[in-house]
């Protein structure tokens, strides 16, 4: 399996199921930014319907309804999800935390989604909200870099770099943050609030 991400709001997505496992899907492609969402719910589309999607999703449905609309989709070249039953899917779905910028995916490719997410959630308390400034702050600093006529390779070099100067990853605490303040060798002193921290240190997970 290849990971990528998609950019929701330009597939177009039909989504088959019932039940509590329907609803919350179709509130996670939601969130996630997806807008052009067929529904089907308590009842089955036809052929030429699947046939408009990019994406075919079925949840809460028995396997031979799934195993059906999953052969139906295939033979029009729709990839296809069905939840709970990796036998009949194109791709799988990956836990992962988000913070601004930052996306850290976890997958077992269905093996188990539950240790997916256990995984996620010990990533979660590693990387806490205050990551999104983090990266906000860094991604600047590579605009300044590029905007001073450093190469890609320079680039690169200056940000490891940081990342090993400020201890960004670190098993311990970082260094840097010292009662809501962020201390950058480059710049001075900078507050939490210019780089964008949304929660204050002492509630850092990182701790």
């Amino acid at each position: 399996m290849y990971p990528i991400s998609l950019d929701l709001s330009r597939i177009r997505i039909l989504l088959v199921g019932s039940g509590e496992a329907f609803s919350r899907r179709l509130d996670q492609l939601k969130e996630q930014g997806a807008t052009q969402i067929i529904t089907f719910q308590d009842a089955l589309p036809e052929s030429h319907e699947i046939r408009q999607a990019n994406v075919l999703m079925v949840v809460g449905l028995d396997y031979e309804t799934s195993a059906v609309l999953a052969s139906i989709a295939k033979l029009q070249g729709v990839l296809v999800n069905v939840e709970d039953k990796s036998d009949l899917c194109d791709f799988y779905f990956v836990s992962f935390v988000k913070r601004g910028d930052l996306t850290i995916s976890v997958s077992t490719n269905g093996a188990s989604p539950t240790l997916s997410q256990e995984i996620r959630s010990y990533i979660a308390g590693l990387f806490g909200e205050e990551w999104a400034g983090i990266v906000n702050f860094i991604g600047k600093k590579r605009l300044e870099w590029k905007q001073e006529g450093l190469d890609n390779k320079q680039v690169s070099d200056r940000t490891k770099e940081y990342i090993k100067s400020e201890g960004l990853l670190d098993s311990t605490s970082p260094a840097w943050i010292q009662g809501g303040v962020l201390y950058d060798d480059l710049a001075g002193e900078i507050s939490w609030n210019e780089i964008g921290g949304s929660v204050p240190p002492e509630t850092s997970n990182l701790q």
